[in-house]
């Protein structure tokens, strides 16, 4: 079960989301990065890794993946302080374009998953 978000509250819509991307065929965690980056933003690595119940090591090898693909971006961000600055990751592109990618990297043949997964945000 995923652990709550930073104000504890878990969006199931979120999960809905991951859901059709991986029924698509994309690996889970990065479904989960990707549906919530969608609905929230552009988010900081420590609530990402809440908000998708991963570890920051395995955060960091799907998103890796990710922004290999060509579906995030990364921005780093000064902690202000001597530390490692913080990352920041949001969509590269509009949510139909992710799923469109995503489609077609996938070799997906379910068009009517493809499009609930582009229409999932406006539920």
């Amino acid at each position: 079960m995923p652990r709550a978000h930073v104000d504890g509250i878990v969006d199931p819509r979120d999960e809905d989301t991951a859901n059709l991307l991986t029924e698509i065929g994309l690996p889970r965690p990065q479904a989960r990065i990707l549906a919530h980056l969608a609905r929230a933003g552009e988010t900081a690595s420590p609530a990402l890794e809440r908000a998708v119940d991963l570890r920051q090591p395995e955060l960091s090898l799907h998103v890796q993946r990710l922004r290999a693909r060509g579906l995030l971006t990364m921005r780093p961000v000064a902690s202000g302080g001597r530390g490692r600055p913080t990352h920041h990751y949001r969509l590269a592109h509009a949510w139909t374009g992710i799923c469109d990618a995503i489609a077609q990297k996938e070799g997906s043949d379910k068009p009517a998953l493809v499009e609930r997964a582009k229409n999932a945000l406006d539920e």
